[in-house]
């Protein structure tokens, strides 16, 4: 089924791109960081934001996909709701890996562990998420 092999070209492509962001934040850091945008103070807060913003993108790529195939009624079993179910979770999934990005810079690049922490996350989450069983053509 093309739309299964086009599935597969996606999520490759949006799971690699996890490795991505940490390789950016690397070459960061190589480069002596960035300037820090705010006080340790804010910048925990912001962490506890991002921490606080992948809980939700998690559970919204389980809700979101189960919503629309309800939602559906009786095309929930076509191929074409399939990827559409499956692009939704894949971009929440993939949002997670951005907010560690995103605080990595603000934190002045000085902790990859914290990246680290987001980067498995969203793998974690895109493995569980990954175009396995899709719907058969008929």
């Amino acid at each position: 089924m093309k739309q299964s092999a086009t599935a597969r070209i996606l999520y490759a492509a949006l799971f690699v791109s996890i490795g991505f962001y940490v390789i950016i934040a690397h070459v960061v850091a190589a480069g002596g960081g960035l300037e820090q945008g705010g006080d340790a103070e804010n910048l925990e807060l912001m962490g506890n934001i991002f921490l606080g913003l992948g809980f939700v993108s998690t559970v919204l790529s389980f809700v979101i996909p189960k919503v629309m195939a309800r939602a559906a009624g009786g095309a929930a079993s076509e191929a074409g709701a399939w990827f559409t179910r499956k692009v939704v979770s894949w971009a929440m999934s993939e949002s997670i890996v951005i907010y560690g990005l995103v605080y990595f810079f603000m934190a002045q690049a000085e902790n990859m562990q914290d990246l680290y922490v987001f980067a498995g996350w969203s793998a974690v989450i895109m493995l569980v998420h990954g175009p396995w069983s899709p719907p058969s053509s008929s």
